[in-house]
């Protein structure tokens, strides 16, 4: 059969009109868009952290999961900047266990009757009896009984963070921390890894008291009578619960890679 060189032409030009349409098809339906990233963290810096009323803590964000398209779900990008969606649901009071369902109640009534669904709470809150008991002691290291003044609780709760990772404790707290008497410098060094600035007696008892332990799982003499001596008794055990429940958190947080909440903060360089 002949084929005249009009026909290659008009097929040729067909089947790249087709695969042209099929890239493009691909592209905007299958790859994650711009448009995506971008609307995911206006939504984000949106939203603010939310007060509890009577107690001073914080609610978690609200969960983004519903409105991410399947596209970000599945990108997780801790290194990059990008956000990871949790590893878990949200609880619910219907899968918690039966015997536990007040300590349910009782917490999420505390916190205003919301849910929460971000943060090492709401992980928590899949076992009620543990958030609820974790909110006694956060209750008295944060607010009700803590000797420690709140820019050695700050930057206790940042060397914690920096030292184990933890973007949502950083973002959490790092605007706090300035806001409580932190300098940017020293903030922002603690962040990057970089030189710290000339640090305060107790600014410099905290972070090497946290940084020994958390690097060596030991404390030096030295490190504990310094921290101690800028303290006292009750201090030193109070900033080491301190770190020691944060840790908790951070260990909650990191291994069902919880979003941090929203925050114009630098993510920590890991």
């Amino acid at each position: 059969m002949y084929v005249s060189p009009e026909m290659i032409a008009i097929a040729a030009l067909s089947l790249a009109t087709i695969t042209g349409f099929a890239i493009a098809a691909y592209a905007r339906f299958c790859l994650p868009q711009r448009s995506d990233y971008d609307d995911f963290r206006k939504e984000l810096r949106a939203m603010r952290r939310v007060p509890t009323p009577g107690n001073g803590s914080v609610l978690p964000i609200t969960s983004l999961t519903h409105t991410l398209p399947n596209a970000l779900q599945h990108h997780p990008h801790h290194h990059t900047g990008e956000y990871a969606m949790p590893r878990f649901p949200a609880a619910d009071r219907a899968s918690v266990p039966q015997e536990q369902r007040a300590a349910f109640d009782a917490l999420v009534a505390s916190r205003g009757n919301i849910v929460p669904e971000m943060g090492p709470v709401a992980v928590q809150l899949h076992v009620p009896e543990i958030a609820q008991r974790g909110e006694i002691l956060r209750a008295y290291l944060r607010a009700d009984g803590s000797s420690l003044p709140d820019n050695i609780q700050e930057l206790a709760m940042l060397t914690t963070a920096r030292e184990l990772d933890c973007q949502f404790i950083w973002h959490a707290h790092a605007a706090a921390g300035r806001r409580a008497g932190l300098s940017d410098t020293l903030v922002d060094a603690l962040r990057d890894k970089q030189d710290l600035p000339a640090l305060s007696a107790g600014e410099s008892a905290v972070i090497n008291y946290g940084r020994e332990f958390f690097r060596t799982r030991r404390v030096s003499q030295a490190a504990f009578d310094a921290a101690r001596a800028e303290f006292g008794d009750r201090g030193l055990v109070e900033l080491t619960n301190l770190m020691g429940y944060y840790s908790v958190l951070a260990f909650n947080i990191n291994a069902f890679e919880q979003l941090p909440p929203a925050s114009d903060e630098p993510f920590l360089p890991v």
